[in-house]
């Protein structure tokens, strides 16, 4: 958070622009397939939907733990302000749906890869 008496800092903007075009390019893509295009998920592992979203997932992860991180040292710096966890709600469920998200493919392509193997 930017303060009156604190330098100018562009990682407000940095974890903002993160978080959105990370979930806009996470959802995007996939929803077109579906939508426009009618090819129902599960998607391959190597279609561009599956790629992006995977782009886009660690995009929303990145900006969810720099954003969380900012808030924290800007409480403990400022003394003044308490951390409340309802103000960084919204950032801790973004960061849980890009976290479970990318678990998922994991587990998928481990699962697929050891099919194959057997």
């Amino acid at each position: 958070m930017h303060y009156p008496r604190d330098y100018e800092s562009s990682t407000k903007l940095l974890y903002h622009l993160l978080i959105f075009y990370g979930f806009a390019l996470a959802t995007i893509i996939g929803a077109i397939y579906e939508d426009v295009l009618h090819i129902l998920n599960p998607f391959p592992i190597t279609n561009p939907a599956v790629i992006t979203g995977v782009m886009g997932g660690f995009m929303v992860l990145t900006g969810s733990l720099i954003a969380l991180y900012t808030r924290y040292v800007s409480v403990k710096n400022q003394r003044l302000i308490e951390f409340s966890v309802i103000d960084m709600a919204l950032v801790v469920e973004l960061l849980l749906v890009a976290l479970t998200g990318l678990l998922v493919l994991t587990f998928r392509l481990i699962l697929t890869r050891h099919k194959s193997c057997t």
